[in-house]
């Protein structure tokens, strides 16, 4: 902890640059506390934490914590804060408590989770807002536009959009009033069959048919969302969902192949494209998180014998074996991958490809093509992974045993040109908690100022959430 004698103001007389090689030695917690001190200790703790993002932060981590600020000057003390604040302490992992359970109504079809705030969207177009740390919080309004089908936060300008039947809709909270205030956004979409949203900083991307993807950028807000059409991607196989990360978005096609497209020309430009998955083909339980594919070796059960229902998982391993670990997830960073396809594709020479034609070559070339590899989540704990979800530095599963597994994703691949995060699923977790004896369908991670919050559903139990104590609790 710092401690200023108020009498002694030469601290405050030293010159930046002696300031920062002080603060360089200061912990995180008093780095960010600082910043509150005055201007000067806030410009010195803005240059210590921009330094200490670049050096210790993987860098699809920081794009992702960069993306999620308010749109304008960087507050990089803000952004440290964010990811000293995702890390868990270890010590208080046994205090979890009693979960808190998320009463929402059996209708919902839709729900997005930021930090102790869970909005929610029904069958009959309720959009509602709750926090776990106030039962008597929600707040509700309605799209007037059929149900809800999706919801998405574009943070970086206090944003909720909504995708309904037809419309694409857009409020903003005012907490002082308690009510959604609806934005007229500055163009008309009719939105097609996919109601898939997805967002970067300030895009976002929705589809108006299964083929189309368009993508916006909101330059202002006032009473009207005011946007530029960035980008327009249209191509013969449907889309089964995308996600839009940096100036690319990947996707996942009905073929079962995994592609990504450059947003820099109007019509977009494909970067790489990948053989075909069957688990992304027959539609699998699949997702995006920041540039990583995950997706699942689990089939419907509903599909093949009629006694279980429509929505209960079985993992393809198990149906030969016991449920013991062994199902894997087929997961993969396409973003450096993409990069190098494209550079390589757009760099050809005739002459070298002849005289560099050999069996290696051309295993690579072909091998380049699977972007994703075999993992196995739950074998060191010997319980099958139904669900998954990645933010900043932990990665959350749930398990069919009914468990919740904490792993840590914050460590740098060392094979990774672009210093990006390793998905490492080796080790043991950080934490396993048994919560249910149920399997766990749906599991979720929110950051508050001083803990961090597990949320988990089952088939029959309401949304719940554990929290942990952070880096930044007291």
């Amino acid at each position: 902890m710092i401690i200023i004698d108020k009498e002694v103001d030469g601290v405050h007389n030293l010159p930046v640059e002696v300031l920062e090689e002080i603060f360089s030695y200061v912990d995180d917690r008093d780095v960010i506390s600082s910043a509150w001190v005055s201007l000067q200790w806030n410009d010195v703790c803005q240059r210590v934490a921009r330094r200490r993002c670049a050096n210790k932060v993987p860098q699809d981590i920081l794009t992702e914590l960069l993306s999620e600020q308010e749109w304008g000057v960087v507050d990089w003390v803000e952004v440290w804060r964010c990811w000293v604040g995702s890390k868990i302490r270890l010590d208080t992992v046994e205090e979890t408590g009693t979960p808190k359970v998320v009463k929402l109504p059996q209708e919902v079809t839709a729900t997005v989770i930021d930090g102790s705030f869970v909005y929610s969207g029904n069958d009959d177009g309720t959009l509602e807002l709750r926090d776990i740390d106030h039962k008597n919080f929600p707040i509700q309004t309605n799209i007037n536009d059929g149900k809800v089908h999706s919801i998405a936060l574009v943070k970086s300008y206090d944003l909720v959009m909504v995708a309904g039947e037809k419309d694409l809709h857009f409020f903003r909270m005012n907490f002082i009033a308690r009510t959604w205030d609806k934005l007229q956004p500055d163009f008309g979409l009719d939105i097609g069959q996919n109601k898939h949203l997805s967002i970067f900083g300030p895009r976002f991307s929705i589809s108006d048919n299964e083929k189309v993807i368009h993508v916006y950028e909101i330059f202002y807000v006032g009473q009207t969302v005011r946007t530029d059409r960035i980008c327009e991607i249209t191509q013969d196989m449907s889309w089964v969902q995308w996600k839009l990360w940096r100036e690319k978005i990947i996707g996942m096609q009905i073929n079962g192949e995994i592609v990504v497209y450059s947003l820099l020309g109007q019509k977009g430009e494909l970067m790489y494209k990948s053989e075909p998955y069957t688990v992304v083909m027959y539609k699998n339980p699949s997702w995006i998180f920041r540039d990583i594919v995950f997706c699942s070796t689990l089939a419907s059960r509903g599909l093949l014998n009629s006694n279980y229902g429509p929505h209960t998982y079985v993992y393809m391993s198990d149906r030969w074996g016991t449920r013991n670990g062994t199902g894997y997830w087929m997961v993969g960073p396409v973003d450096d991958l993409s990069d190098k396809c494209f550079l390589d594709d757009n760099d050809f020479d005739m002459d070298e490809a002849i005289t560099s034609y050999t069996t290696s070559s051309q295993f690579e070339m072909l091998m380049r093509g699977f972007c994703l590899k075999k993992i196995y989540p739950g074998l060191s704990t010997a319980d099958d992974v139904t669900c998954i979800v990645l933010k900043r530095r932990l990665m959350l599963c749930g398990t069919n045993c009914g468990a919740l597994l904490v792993f840590s994703a914050d460590k740098e691949d060392s094979e990774s040109t672009s210093k990006h995060s390793k998905i490492d699923f080796d080790s043991k977790p950080l934490a396993k908690m048994k919560i249910s004896m149920e399997p766990i369908v749906k599991v979720d991670l929110g950051f508050t100022d001083s803990e961090i919050l597990l949320y988990y559903k089952t088939y029959t139990e309401d949304l719940s959430c554990i929290s942990l104590k952070s880096e930044m609790s007291v």
